[in-house]
């Protein structure tokens, strides 16, 4: 209040009067709306020199206060009021407005989210300069060494390779290290051990007890420490009738004496079989085996994002491959689940994305 009369003096003695006197109203005090110019009876005013003409008031040099010109009044200077438009002067704030005759302005936001970065303003214009070298962590298990570069927050590729030939390594960014362990890329061919892997120590080949065959028709034989070992001996031969219905052979082996001992010789090559592998065909007989040539396509798994592979003698492998899931959204991570297709995980807020771009939400802003 006092300000403002103070305030109206000034302005009346810049113009040419001899003195500032207070105009008496009847019925009270009275103030002039500041866009209105209309009276209200709540503050005592100072009469200017009339007739002025609009725009002809000094201004008062305090950004919550303004002089306007009234027909009846002359200049006067009136309070924007709690709430009003103002300039603080400072271009790195805004909106301003004014609180008990006080412009504030509220500092303006230059956050860009990205720890990358140190944000400030600087006459009116946000600056975001990168924090080069420092440690950030850019959200993805699969990466190491997170450090601030241009692009925002990058870390160095984890391979997650552990070594071992029969498990399939794997990274997804919301787990990190994913293993896989193949039992087949074990087998050792020996039918007197169960074979299998591990994760962590790899292949394992357990002795297992019961009965074998070592292609002999004139032997007993049974597992012992892992080996097929001849544990009776049962006939011996002069000729190869002699060794007939001695014992079952497969489909693709005949009996032979030789030596005075019933063995097992290969059959006629490319006779009809069955390798006990689904995922095989044709099989047939070669060298007294039977087996058959892989097709993939046996294996198909209705799973777009998974390489299913024939792998004899276990049968059909499905490899996730997160390579073949693109949502084409630069603030997604995309992965294969071997149950449920390609699905993808955000993005952490402020990593880097396309040209100068970060993501919020998963969008690239």
């Amino acid at each position: 209040m006092v300000l403002c009369l103070l305030l109206a003096c000034v302005a009346c003695a810049e113009l040419p009067m001899p003195d500032c006197p207070a105009v008496p109203i009847p019925g009270g005090l009275i103030s002039l709306d500041a866009t209105t110019g209309e009276v209200s009876e709540d503050l005592e005013i100072r009469r200017g020199s009339p007739p002025c003409t609009i725009g002809s008031c000094p201004p008062t040099g305090a950004p919550c206060h303004r002089n306007i010109c009234t027909a009846t009044w002359g200049c006067i200077i009136v309070d924007i009021g709690d709430g009003g438009p103002c300039d603080d002067g400072d271009e790195c704030t805004g909106p301003d407005i004014c609180i008990n005759g006080i412009c504030y302005g509220l500092p303006r936001n230059c956050t860009d989210n990205n720890p990358c970065t140190s944000d400030s303003c600087e006459l009116g214009v946000c600056n975001y300069n990168v924090l080069a070298g420092m440690s950030c962590n850019d959200g993805n298990k699969c990466t190491f060494n997170d450090g601030c570069t241009a692009k925002g927050c990058v870390g160095t590729p984890n391979l997650c390779d552990d070594g071992k030939a029969c498990t399939i390594d794997l990274c997804k960014s919301e787990q990190g290290c994913v293993t896989w362990v193949n039992d087949a890329a074990c087998e050792d061919y020996e039918p007197c051990t169960k074979d299998f892997c591990l994760e962590g120590s790899g292949c394992h080949h357990t002795p297992v007890p019961g009965p074998c065959k070592d292609g002999n028709l004139c032997t007993e034989t049974a597992c012992v420490g892992g080996k097929c070992t001849v544990v009776k001996l049962l006939c011996t031969c002069k000729v190869d009738s002699d060794c007939i219905g001695q014992s079952k052979l497969g489909l693709c082996q005949l009996p032979h004496c030789v030596n005075d001992k019933c063995e097992a010789q290969p059959g006629p090559q490319g006779q009809l079989c069955d390798d006990g592998v689904a995922c095989t065909h044709p099989d047939v007989c070669f060298d007294g085996a039977c087996g058959g040539t892989p097709d993939d396509k046996l294996c198909d798994d209705g799973i777009q994002c998974t390489k299913d592979l024939c792998k004899p003698p276990a049968g059909c492998v499905h490899i996730p491959d997160d390579g073949r899931c693109d949502d084409k959204n630069p603030c997604s991570k995309d992965y294969c689940d071997v149950l449920k297709g390609c699905l993808a995980n955000k993005h952490p807020d402020g990593t880097a994305c396309n040209v100068n771009g970060f993501c919020q939400q998963g969008v690239c802003q």
